[in-house]
């Protein structure tokens, strides 16, 4: 019964310290503000972007990100998107690969609710 009894508290600190060392913290949802004075890049295809997209946001599909890296040099807050979060994640990654910080903070669902 003891044995058991530390077998199963070893278990369950085990798995907190897995959730709380390597699980993604959570951040604080963006303020309009911060939407606001951002700078919203689309990294979509330009027939996505076409179809739809975040007033003021740019498009630079994620085929051509590593060809523009200059272009999203900025002293603004950078926040990258796309349909599901998937591209402008890999942007995000390749973005932190030359020292630059973003957001990958929003997707489609964002943007069907602000139209």
């Amino acid at each position: 019964m003891f044995k058991s009894t530390i077998t199963v508290a070893l278990i369950a600190f085990t798995a907190y310290l897995v959730i709380t060392l390597f699980m993604p913290k959570k951040r604080e949802p963006l303020s309009l503000q911060q939407l606001q004075t951002a700078m919203i890049v689309d990294v979509r295809t330009p027939a996505e972007f076409a179809a739809g997209h975040f007033k003021d946001a740019i498009n630079i599909p994620l085929s051509e990100v590593p060809s523009r890296i200059d272009a999203f040099k900025t002293d603004k807050l950078l926040i990258v998107y796309c349909r599901s979060g998937n591209r402008s994640g890999q942007a995000v990654k390749q973005l932190k690969n030359h020292g630059i910080t973003a957001i990958n903070g929003i997707n489609q669902a964002h943007l069907e609710a602000i139209h």
